[in-house]
């Protein structure tokens, strides 16, 4: 399971709360991930970031051409967070 959004989307603190609303997503994560590890199944994070100017985004790209330019996804956002930190139980 790739949680694509749990990183991308910025799982910091203000966002969590929005998140567990909307039918417990987090929660259902979590339980994903919890089971993943029991059947010795890896879980990779990613971490995506853009270099200042987005030359890697292409115009194509509806994802990622949304949020070039927003200073999103940047060295220099605020709300990019280690998705390790937010990380419960053990590895």
């Amino acid at each position: 399971m790739t949680p694509m959004g749990a990183a991308d989307h910025g799982c910091a603190t203000g966002h969590r709360g929005a998140l567990r609303a909307r039918g417990g997503y987090l929660d259902r994560l979590a339980t994903a991930i919890a089971a993943s590890r029991g059947a010795g199944i890896a879980v990779t994070y990613v971490t995506v970031a853009f270099r200042p100017g987005y030359p890697e985004v292409s115009a194509r790209n509806k994802s990622f051409s949304a949020i070039a330019g927003t200073g999103r996804f940047t060295g220099g956002d605020p709300k990019r967070t280690d998705p390790g930190r937010h990380r419960s139980g053990t590895r």
